[in-house]
């Protein structure tokens, strides 16, 4: 093969996955419209999934896509880590040069081939902080993970409680047919509204769109039991809010780590006044093949580079970085603070809800009790009357029943106890050290 034809058919290969823009959108095309039809086929033929909470919280964390984008976080974090280290390496190409003029580009000869390679060093003072700052977004999206499980997994059991009361109300619907209490059997239109199966059905698929989003699959059809499902009850008003190693732990590690953070960029700024130090090695290629013969390395001809810059800010540059870094790092650490006495607030004032919460709905079973305990009335001003009142209570009983567990959330949310450590390599003399740091944090943080 000639040097003319070796050139064409490599240029040809080169170009071969080059097409023009239109076909490879057409190729695109055709793989979404497979997909699509393939999506079509499962959502006519819904695989029917019984899910217990054990099982849907498996399922949860494996694929609800709010996890996997936290979990890439980490994993995003952990190679910045390597990378600081990485960098320390021979940074190393391969080169193929060409010199030749046009009349004689298809002439026998070689090329000019050769390998190179060059050592940088970075300043010790850099590096460090280019590592503490890798390491700090790991803790950081490790945290942020924490957090994003116990939100993913208090939207699953709020489904999951809804579920409940969707079967509550069938319940009443089925109570309400028997006892003729429905339209068309001498029943009210509001009643009717709010009992009938095509209302219940329209609920039901709004949740069965909520579950498949949380799971990551909206290709099935999910039945939730109910069994084993975890039922929170905070009434007792044993939780102490005050302990932070029971209660808001995970909010005192997220809050640690902005403000370490917000530490590191003000040295940052601050190293800017600090004299720039840079080293390496370089020298001739590793190897090198061409017209001008054979070579490899030699130690003789390597060369060390080192300098020494001191920047003068005559321009106030660094001034003024520096100042505009501590007035956001001090913005930041107001923000914290509000943060955290809203969230102490919150906690408060949601014990104070659950005090009277619990009066309120034993007052609401003991009418729904009496109302249905009643003989039905004769005349139609009182039945309709009657029926009302029975439409009302079981909504008020609905509204209960969602505001105890959005109360209950809040403080399941915020109990350490209640969820499991994440990261194996925890333990319980880690946690007490790593307590002990943060502690360290908050009481010695300087604006």
């Amino acid at each position: 093969m000639t040097r003319t034809q070796a050139l064409t058919l490599a240029a040809a290969v080169t170009l071969s996955g080059c097409g023009s823009r239109s076909e490879n959108v057409a190729e695109r095309e055709a793989e979404w419209s497979q997909l699509n039809a393939d999506t079509h086929a499962k959502m006519g033929q819904r695989e029917r999934v019984e899910l217990t909470w054990e099982k849907a919280h498996a399922e949860l964390l494996r694929g609800s896509p709010e996890l996997l984008a936290a979990r890439a976080n980490i994993l995003t974090a952990d190679a910045q880590i390597d990378r600081v280290w990485l960098d320390l390496l021979p940074a190393s190409s391969l080169s193929y040069s060409l010199d030749r003029s046009l009349s004689d580009i298809a002439a026998r000869g070689n090329g000019q081939l050769s390998i190179f390679a060059f050592i940088n060093i970075p300043g010790v003072v850099s590096t460090r902080m280019r590592y503490y700052g890798a390491v700090l977004s790991k803790i950081r999206a490790e945290y942020a993970y924490d957090l994003a499980v116990r939100e993913q997994t208090l939207a699953l059991w709020n489904a999951y409680r809804d579920s409940r009361r969707l079967d509550d109300r069938a319940a009443w619907a089925k109570l309400a047919r028997s006892r003729n209490l429905l339209a068309g059997t001498g029943g009210t239109a509001a009643l009717s509204e709010l009992l009938n199966e095509h209302t219940l059905r329209k609920e039901r698929d709004a949740l069965q769109d909520r579950v498949g989003s949380l799971l990551g699959d909206m290709t099935k059809e999910y039945r939730l039991v109910h069994a084993g499902l975890p039922a929170p009850d905070y009434r007792d008003d044993k939780l102490d809010l005050r302990d932070t190693k029971k209660v808001g732990l995970l909010a005192m590690k997220l809050a640690a780590t902005e403000l370490e953070g917000g530490r590191l960029r003000r040295m940052g700024a601050t190293l800017a006044f600090w004299p720039d130090v840079s080293a390496g090695i370089s020298g001739p290629p590793l190897y090198s093949n061409g017209t001008n013969g054979e070579s490899v390395w030699s130690a003789k001809e390597a060369r060390a580079q080192a300098n020494l810059t001191w920047r003068l800010d005559t321009q106030l540059a660094a001034v003024y970085s520096l100042a505009e870094t501590k007035r956001q790092v001090a913005l930041m650490r107001n923000r914290l603070i509000l943060q955290n006495q809203e969230r102490i607030r919150r906690l408060e004032t949601t014990r104070n809800a659950m005090r009277t919460l619990r009066r309120r709905a034993d007052d609401v079973d003991r009418r729904l009790s009496t109302v249905m305990a009643a003989p039905p009335a004769t005349d139609f001003n009182s039945y309709s009357a009657w029926s009302n009142e029975l439409r009302s209570l079981i909504v008020e009983r609905e509204r209960l029943g969602a505001e105890a567990d959005a109360l209950n959330a809040v403080f399941w949310f915020v109990e350490e106890s209640r969820w499991p450590v994440t990261h194996p390599e925890a333990s319980e003399e880690a946690d007490a050290a790593e307590f002990a740091r943060l502690n360290a944090i908050l009481d010695n943080y300087e604006e």
